[in-house]
């Protein structure tokens, strides 16, 4: 299949079909397939670098676009993680790659055909899982297994690291574009994952501690479940459900067996290899992501509701009531508040134009001294001093401004190693990881940002909804102000909700 795909110069399929053949059970000549990808990564590497020569621009993609751009740059982030060539340009790579992904996951809902559009997903997919395992596991063909391979050290690895890093944002994006919403063929998208996942679990530690929009991202897709009629089933139910799917494959999962990275899953999960045309596969993936770590709660207490716009209407309100209910008694229950500071708008407000850290030093020892617990929330790259250093001496030879780099990374690394700041993937920097942890917290959020931006995203809901988010933003986010080192929060805000 990969040779027809070259002779069609169709190079995603060809090193899809490639990595299959090189991750099978008994690849017949592993040399000779390696040899192959290299060769179908070298010739998408030269589509690559004409797309570069055209002064190509994600902003000026025409409808339809966005899939075949993306596959360029797949490629070639997966060319320089498989062959180790073009590693200084990784980064930029990705962030285009990040944001034609984002494109295409956006037209989905207008497409045609989903089922194909769930194919070429799930070659994104399966492809996505065979780099996260040739690089940890150092993958060099059947005889090397996860038990016998040589594990990498995921914090210290660089280039792991970097795959990490990329592979699980793609599979954030995928979690979070809500397909099980458009069509039941998307399944088959997400179980591939939950089973690499489940049976290999220093994967989803690194993500669960690496990146928030991962743990969201089991949510999100846990919601869309529940909001389709699937049912949170008990720990008994659970427990039976698993008993069950140990004794039957999945008409898909015949197109998964053999395949190296997934071996692991099928070993110990299965007990038969009988496949059942009647198991549901939505109730699998709810079971997988259950024991995952997705949060039932959060799934039941947000849903999108399939009711009529009345109906809706109503729930809603009933909804909030219970909210402002639950909110209140947690608030009554505890003398103090979880304090979550925008770090970014904190630290630019005191430099003015430049983003000096000890603003948030300031932010900190203010809400501190008062007994508060305190949480700064800022971008990863902001904890990593060569980072830092490459984008201002960016900036500089560019003249452009340094308004979001830091002055000071060790007084931040200082907060992060006190547990008090937290970094987020610096692709998924927005409003949208601050304003969900606080709601989940309870908490305040210290900012000037009226978060404008992200109430404008829920425009395709109900207003009820949207007066509910505003509603709760206006009155959970503290503005501030600095005379001097001196840290000012609003004290009108201060004084209507008991905060001192």
């Amino acid at each position: 299949m990969s040779q027809v795909a070259e002779r069609n110069t169709d190079w995603f399929s060809a090193v899809y079909y490639g990595v299959r053949a090189y991750c099978c059970e008994r690849p017949s000549d592993v040399a000779e397939i390696r040899e192959r990808l290299e060769d179908y990564f070298e010739k998408s590497r030269k589509t690559y670098l004409g797309i570069k020569k055209t002064g190509f621009s994600s902003k000026s993609l025409k409808p339809g676009e966005a899939f075949k751009y993306f596959a360029t740059f797949f490629l070639q982030f997966q060319n320089i993680l498989f062959t180790r060539i073009g590693y200084d340009e990784l980064e930029s790579v990705c962030t285009t790659m990040l944001l034609l992904l984002t494109s295409h996951l956006k037209a989905l809902p207008q497409a045609q055909n989903h089922k194909m559009e769930a194919n070429l997903l799930s070659y994104i997919v399966l492809i996505t899982l065979f780099s996260l395992y040739n690089q940890v596991f150092q993958y060099k063909g059947s005889e090397n297994s996860p038990k016998d391979g040589v594990v990498k050290d995921l914090d210290r690895d660089e280039i792991t690291r970097e795959c990490l890093r990329y592979g699980g944002a793609i599979l954030s994006k995928i979690f979070h574009a809500r397909l099980l919403t458009l069509d039941d063929a998307y399944v088959n998208v997400f179980l591939p994952v939950m089973y690499f996942l489940v049976s290999n679990t220093q994967f989803t530690t690194h993500f669960k501690t690496h990146g928030e929009g991962f743990r969201t991202g089991l949510d999100s897709l846990l919601r869309d479940l529940t909001n389709s009629g699937q049912e949170i089933p008990s720990e008994e139910s659970q427990r039976a459900g698993k008993q069950e799917f140990a004794q039957c494959i999945l008409l898909m999962d015949r197109f998964l067996l053999g395949f190296r990275p997934l071996t692991a899953y099928f070993t110990s999960a299965k007990t038969e290899a009988v496949v059942s045309k009647r198991a549901d596969s939505r109730y699998l993936l709810t079971l997988l992501l259950l024991e995952l770590g997705a949060d039932p709660i959060l799934a039941e207490l947000a849903p999108e509701s399939t009711l009529t716009r009345d109906e809706e209407d109503e729930e809603v309100k009933d909804h909030l009531e219970i909210l402002g209910q639950m909110s209140a008694n947690v608030r009554e229950s505890r003398e103090k508040n979880l304090i979550v500071i925008d770090g970014q708008n904190v630290a630019v407000r005191y430099g003015g134009d430049r983003f000096r850290s000890k603003g948030i030093k300031l932010a900190v020892e203010y809400w501190q001294q008062r007994g508060h617990a305190v949480q700064v929330i800022l971008p990863d790259f902001c904890f990593q001093r060569e980072e830092v250093l490459k984008r201002q001496q960016t900036a500089e030879s560019m003249d452009l401004r340094v308004k979001n780099i830091p002055d000071d990374v060790d007084l931040l690394l200082a907060f992060q190693q006190k547990k008090i700041a937290f970094g987020i993937p610096n692709w998924n920097y927005d409003d949208s990881y601050i304003i969900d942890y606080a709601m989940r917290k309870e908490a305040f959020i210290v900012t000037n940002d009226r978060y404008n931006d992200h109430i404008e995203k829920f425009s395709n809901q109900s207003a009820e909804k949207r007066k509910m988010l505003q509603k709760w933003i206006r009155g959970n986010c503290i503005s501030f102000a600095f005379i001097g080192d001196d840290f000012m929060p609003n004290p009108e805000f201060l004084n209507a909700h008991h905060i001192k």
